[in-house]
């Protein structure tokens, strides 16, 4: 009987350290490493979408009329900003989001730098091409307003 019991105890306590042995080796450093990824997440979206609204700010300035050419290389600075973001590791599933932001603001910057050259150049321009400029600046600029990420 008695060894009966110590065997019993033996495969308990055995299986007690096994199972502290399991959590400390493999789980809970698997929960820290989720927890980093998250902050890294959480990271990259303040970012992103602070790169994005600022993009928006400035190409509503511009839209104002203020400081146009000074606008217009903080426009192309933001997107440098946006492209040099990097996304964190395990989020690949945004390299969608900001390749479709990227593409709207290099659509506002080409429009924006077309009509610098068009009043530059003092070129006639007619009715049918501002309206086709002005549409895709608006496009865009929806576009750019609907790439939120909230996560």
């Amino acid at each position: 009987m008695k060894k009966a019991l110590m065997v019993i105890a033996i495969v308990a306590i055995v299986a007690i350290a096994g199972s502290l042995i399991y959590y400390f080796v493999f789980f809970k450093p698997g929960m820290e490493r989720a927890e980093v990824q998250n902050n890294e997440a959480k990271e990259y979206l303040s970012e992103y979408n602070a790169i994005r609204q600022e993009f928006i700010d400035k190409l509503n300035l511009y839209i104002g009329g203020k400081d146009k050419d000074k606008i217009l290389s903080e426009l192309q600075g933001i997107r440098r900003k946006l492209m040099r973001l990097s996304i964190p590791e395990d989020y690949n599933k945004y390299n969608d989001v900001k390749s479709s932001c990227l593409n709207a603001m290099n659509e506002c910057i080409d429009v924006l730098e077309t009509a610098r050259i068009y009043d530059a150049s003092g070129t006639k321009v007619d009715d049918n091409k501002i309206k086709e400029l002005a549409d895709k600046l608006i496009k865009n600029k929806g576009i750019l307003e609907s790439l939120s990420i909230n996560d």
